[in-house]
């Protein structure tokens, strides 16, 4: 009797907690906040099958009366990841990791796009599909570490997104 009495009180709670997950998967459109940092139209862009890197963009917005710096990231699905900048510099296009990280001044927000700022995830265990999403872990100097679900597209549907009015 006790044994079913258990069962009866956990698999409503076991189902409302599956059903509380599906709604925290990211959708197009939604921004990851902490209250006082948000992220605004993260992507990560498709790869074809045999790619070892793949780029991550996104808007961060700095809503704290203090600049910030975003000095790290991590992806479970890149051995490797990075802050980097990508410029012109003599005529070339450069690419590099930004070892003090982006600062996003306070009230202000910084975009990480394909041909400036950006993440860089090398190493990557499997091919990112577009419609995929992944759980990827932004960490800012004054502002902790912050979870944001970066869904994958296709880099011309990826820059759309960006432009998107939310």
């Amino acid at each position: 009797m006790k044994n079913r009495l258990i069962e009866i009180i956990t698999k409503p709670v076991v189902m409302a907690m599956i059903v509380a997950s599906l709604f925290t998967v990211a959708v197009p459109g939604s921004a990851h906040s902490d209250g006082l940092i948000e992220v605004k139209k993260a992507w990560l862009r498709a790869t074809p099958p045999s790619a070892k890197a793949a780029g991550g963009y996104l808007i961060i917005v700095n809503n704290t009366p203090d600049d910030d710096t975003l000095i790290g990231v991590s992806f479970s699905g890149a051995r490797k990841s990075e802050v980097h900048e990508m410029k012109m510099t003599d005529g070339v296009m450069k690419m590099r990791p930004l070892e003090n990280g982006i600062d996003i001044p306070a009230g202000k927000s910084v975009t990480l796009k394909p041909g400036g700022f950006h993440l860089m995830f090398m190493g990557l265990k499997e091919q990112l599909k577009d419609g995929q999403n992944f759980p990827i872990m932004l960490k800012f100097a004054q502002s902790g570490e912050l979870e944001v679900n970066f869904p994958v597209f296709a880099m011309d549907k990826g820059k759309k997104y960006m432009m998107q009015e939310e």
